[in-house]
């Protein structure tokens, strides 16, 4: 599955406004079960030398097979309410997605792009959505994110510097101690708040908390409901 971050959809008979319909949003009692497994499941590791909270069962959501059995227009009402579409519609046209034929027709092995909230949590949505199949509205995710940019901080760092390093000599500049003290901080902090955009430092951390690798399918612009750009997707 693929997550990205959209505001809603206008319906096109009416031109109105609607919120889309996940299944964490229809089904409230059962999400916020899920989302309790999910706090209990991410753990601090106290062993060793590296101080990260892990995912201790890992899993991944997947929409049930026989939705393919229902009818074209039955199919289209359901991915219509979970997906973003014009995200769907940008990474297949791009390639990025689904450009196997083999895999998409004859096996139905095929990526979509899920519907999630705006503003910064999109990334710790997506990565929620992908293995529980709820967001991130309770934090747990970016707490467990945050502790451990905090706690691992003596193994994270190096390796975020020494790549930043790398990037920057590629572009001719480079940044004395402080300023990349600074930036690290920043990153740090970015992490603790709700609703701040999360950045590549981040999903590199993300992955380690998961247990699993992280692979971003990025569009290049963020549009909102009614298909207008509104900034660069920075992934």
């Amino acid at each position: 599955w693929v997550s990205t971050q959209s505001t809603g959809v206008s319906t096109q008979s009416t031109g109105r406004y609607h919120p889309q319909r996940m299944p964490s949003y229809e089904c409230p009692n059962a999400a916020a079960e899920i989302r309790r497994v999910v706090a209990a499941n991410l753990r601090p590791y106290n062993h060793g030398d590296f101080h990260c909270h892990y995912m201790s069962d890992p899993v991944t959501f997947v929409l049930p097979y026989e939705i393919l059995s229902f009818g074209s227009s039955t199919q289209k009402c359901l991915f219509d309410e979970i997906l973003d579409n014009e995200a769907q519609r940008v990474l297949e046209e791009s390639r990025i997605v689904n450009w196997d034929v083999e895999l998409v027709t004859k096996h139905s092995s095929k990526l979509y792009a899920l519907w999630n909230r705006s503003a910064g949590d999109c990334l710790l949505d997506s990565a929620l959505q992908a293995t529980w199949g709820v967001n991130d509205r309770d934090g747990s995710l970016r707490k467990a994110l945050s502790n451990t940019l905090v706690h691992a901080q003596d193994k994270l760092y190096s390796r975020w510097k020494e790549y930043e390093y790398m990037h920057a000599a590629n572009l001719q500049y480079t940044l004395n101690d402080t300023q990349w003290s600074t930036t690290w901080k920043k990153l740090v902090k970015l992490a603790e708040q709700p609703g701040k955009s999360l950045e590549q430092a981040h999903i590199f951390c993300l992955a380690h908390v998961l247990r699993r690798p992280v692979i971003v399918y990025g569009i290049k612009y963020v549009h909102n409901s009614t298909g207008e750009i509104l900034d660069y997707a920075r992934f």
